[in-house]
């Protein structure tokens, strides 16, 4: 199956124009995608990411409308949706394909934000993702991409996970793989109050009568 990773960035800065060369240049040294799509969601500065396909939006939009983009140019079975805070380690793509190859529609990987590089030889069922996480492309399309419902990036990905499980498809998280995630690293400068954040839950729960 044709693999496409798209990650979407907002260069603040130059600083932020190398984190994201350097999560591009660590997919290309540990894996062999197809395609790597950087989609610049109208930063206040420009740049061109090397080994990748870069798209920059006229306006923006936010997480989800940047993720979205990069799927519509996308031309592989399974898109991952990658962070540009993230390191890919040497089995983080493998991790998620194989769990598609294996049926599932959506697979997750484990990152540093809860058990840094530890692995253990398991499958769960139904976990949350976020930084990294793979889907079937028909699967994205058939739950309509990701929400622009809450703003300018949280929770998207949540209620796509809750949509997801509704509709029956088939979650799973291989514990046997791990990524390098910094966190927040974009958000903790232009949301240092985590105003965005708590709006997106609100904006969450009243859509779907909870917070999970």
């Amino acid at each position: 199956m044709k693999v496409s990773v798209i990650i979407p960035a907002y260069y603040i800065d130059e600083d932020y124009v190398e984190m994201t060369q350097d999560c591009v240049n660590s997919v290309k040294a540990h894996s062999d995608v197809d395609e790597i799509i950087v989609v610049d969601d109208c930063s206040p500065i420009k740049a061109e990411i090397d080994f990748a396909k870069n798209i920059r939006r006229e306006e923006n939009g936010g997480y989800a409308h940047a993720v979205n983009t990069g799927a519509d140019v996308a031309e592989g079975d399974i898109l991952i949706i990658l962070n540009n805070d993230t390191l890919v380690l040497e089995n983080s793509i493998q991790g998620l394909t194989e769990l598609i190859e294996r049926g599932y529609d959506i697979a997750s990987i484990r990152t540093t934000d809860s058990d840094g590089f530890k692995t253990e030889d398991k499958i769960t069922e139904n976990d949350k993702f976020g930084s990294c996480w793979a889907v079937r492309s028909p699967v994205f399309y058939d739950l309509g991409m990701l929400s622009t419902d809450f703003g300018r990036g949280y929770a998207e990905d949540l209620a796509f996970w809750h949509d997801a499980k509704e509709k029956g498809y088939k979650i799973g998280k291989n514990h046997n793989a791990t990524i390098f995630h910094e966190g927040k690293k974009t958000f903790k400068v232009i949301d240092p109050d985590d105003e965005y954040y708590m709006d997106a839950l609100m904006k969450y729960k009243d859509k779907y009568g909870v917070i999970e």
